[in-house]
């Protein structure tokens, strides 16, 4: 499943609760390995 999709069906369960969901994107995730941080 793509992110987005998955993204989709998490908001769309959060908005039948009543709460308010907000869908952003971000520009890049990275977890320091690439880096060689530590």
């Amino acid at each position: 499943m793509h992110l987005l999709d998955m993204g989709k069906q998490i908001k769309s369960s959060v908005q039948k609760q009543g709460l308010l969901a907000w869908q952003y994107n971000t520009i890049g995730v990275s977890d320091a390995i690439t880096m060689g941080h530590d």
